[in-house]
């Protein structure tokens, strides 16, 4: 599952798990997993680890508060689009989507990188 995320997305990711060997952690670790986390486990001890991770991982390289193509600007900070600066109306998909897109100019997305990125698991 690890490796599949890691194939279409950056997002931060870690594994809770009962399996605590250390062939089972390093195993995680190397499939791309951000860290791991054995059960039992606190509350406390799991948002702290969720904490680190979001602070490692950071805000992401590249990613602009407004993006500009031509007389297309999405401002991704209030989730707004304007088109020759009349607004346009989004639904959330809608602006998800061509975030994405706005995001890869003159490449392919994929299929699967589209329904993971914007569906998830929903689709």
């Amino acid at each position: 599952v690890c490796r599949g995320i890691r194939a279409v997305s950056d997002t931060p990711v870690i594994t809770v798990t009962a399996r605590g060997s250390e062939l089972d952690r390093v195993l995680g670790l190397q499939a791309g997993s951000d860290d791991y986390l054995v059960k039992p486990y606190g509350f406390r001890e799991l948002l702290a680890r969720m904490e680190a991770v979001m602070r490692r991982s950071g805000p992401r390289a590249g990613t602009a508060p407004t993006i500009t193509h031509g007389p297309l600007r999405i401002d991704v900070t209030t989730r707004a689009v304007s088109l020759h600066g009349t607004p346009v109306e989004l639904t959330r998909k809608e602006f998800d989507l061509l975030h994405l897109l706005a995001t890869h100019p003159g490449s392919v997305v994929s299929r699967r990188q589209l329904m993971a990125q914007i569906w998830g698991d929903t689709w």
